[in-house]
């Protein structure tokens, strides 16, 4: 009985840890796509200028 417990801690530890890295993973993912998308904006906003700069 023993080992079972131990392999299901350890299961139910790794399981755990393997959400937590997720989580941190996809928060870095979607920090990215906000940087990348803030970038965009200041590209569409600088092309604007020019334009509106041209007229």
């Amino acid at each position: 009985m023993t080992t079972n417990k131990i392999i299901g801690l350890a299961i139910i530890i790794g399981g755990y840890g393997l959400i937590w890295f997720l989580l941190l993973k996809s928060k870095n993912i979607i920090e990215i796509i906000n940087k990348k998308e803030l970038k965009n904006l200041d590209e569409i906003e600088d092309e604007l200028d020019l334009k509106v700069g041209d007229n």
